[in-house]
């Protein structure tokens, strides 16, 4: 092609025809100068589909990550709902001597640790990418923020305070209690237990103390926690899908909740009184929701995660974190329903 076009111009200049010599030689360096643009503008849609595709590549695992930890929350609410009422039941001195013989592992609620552990690997590879199209996630990325500097910072302190009080109650024990070694070896067979171990655990003043601060650390702090992170975490699993949606962009999509059989959780369904409201629960749309209707005001619709035939959690976003567990009678049907929150205990009959 260059000896094409160098032929032409000595063509014309043997010819004297100069002014056409000119005309042509300008009209080449344009046409070069427009080869040249438009191989510039196929690079850079190249390097912005690149771009786009490695954006996509980032948002989507930072999801599969949410998924991860959304599990896990998930995971720790499940064990605060279970250890919230046996720590209820011992504040409250509701367990009796015959108890604690039945089910020695009473004795041991305060000797473990539920750490709630929060995976950043692909919201920190996200912070050290450096592209121009992570600006449409702005206000993603503030709250996955949220998410993994400020909440898990927080989880980072709860898990080591839950774990010193885990070390001060079997410090306490193993200096003041000469049948620590019996208790510390603790296996379901281990019929050494005395008495006086029993006695401690039912009626000593610090054994109350010490399963109180745990109680409002290990349980109602490390729930609220985890409630508020799942909530968040759905919240923007969400928000990176409208986007990408918004872009037309094909992206894989998981479900960030647990899928669970209707069927199984159908007795949730009805209407409960509390001298404050009312509370329903209904099925719509495949899936469970409770609603609020406030005798002064107040009124909220959000959807049920079923923990297990007798408790749930509900979304919420940074608001009251309450469990919930269903009470039943003797023929195996729902007749109440009592909310948690710290130590407060609502019961809310059924109505309907």
């Amino acid at each position: 092609m260059i000896k094409f076009f160098r032929k032409i111009r000595q063509q014309l200049l043997s010819e004297g025809k100069t002014r056409k010599y000119f005309k042509y030689a300008i009209g080449e360096i344009v046409l070069v100068v427009i080869g040249i643009l438009i191989a510039l503008q196929i690079n850079n849609w190249n390097e912005a589909k690149k771009s786009k595709t490695n954006v996509i590549q980032l948002m989507e695992n930072v999801q599969k990550e949410l998924i991860l930890n959304i599990n896990k929350a998930n995971a720790i609410i499940a064990k605060s709902i279970e250890r919230d009422d046996i720590l209820h039941k011992i504040n409250n001195k509701i367990y009796t001597r015959e108890d604690y013989k039945n089910e020695r592992e009473l004795t041991r609620i305060i000797s473990h640790e539920y750490p709630f552990y929060i995976a950043d690997n692909a919201f920190a590879n996200l912070m050290q990418a450096e592209d121009r199209n992570l600006q449409e996630f702005y206000s993603i990325i503030n709250e996955l923020k949220s998410l993994y500097i400020d909440l898990k910072q927080v989880s980072e302190s709860t898990d080591e305070i839950e774990k010193k009080m885990v070390y001060d109650f079997a410090n306490y024990l193993r200096d003041t209690k000469d049948w620590y070694a019996t208790w510390n070896v603790f296996n379901y067979l281990n019929d050494n237990y005395t008495d006086e171990m029993y006695t401690y655990f039912l009626t000593d003043p610090s054994y109350f103390n010490f399963a109180s601060d745990y109680f409002q650390v290990a349980i109602h702090q490390k729930f609220t926690l985890a409630h508020n992170f799942r909530a968040l975490a759905l919240k923007v699993y969400r928000e990176i899908d409208e986007v990408l949606d918004d872009e037309k962009i094909l992206h894989t999509k998981i479900s960030p909740t647990p899928s669970y059989k209707l069927a199984d959780y159908e007795h949730y369904v009805g209407s409960y009184k509390s001298p404050w409201g009312r509370a329903e629960i209904k099925i719509k749309d495949g899936k469970l929701f409770y609603s609020w209707d406030g005798n002064h005001g107040g009124h909220f619709v959000s959807e049920i995660y079923p923990i297990n035939k007798h408790s749930f959690t509900y979304e919420a976003i940074f608001g009251a974190s309450y469990m919930y567990t269903l009470q039943f009678n003797e023929k195996d049907e729902v007749v109440s329903l009592q909310s948690h929150y710290g130590a407060k205990r609502d019961l809310m009959p059924k109505i309907k």
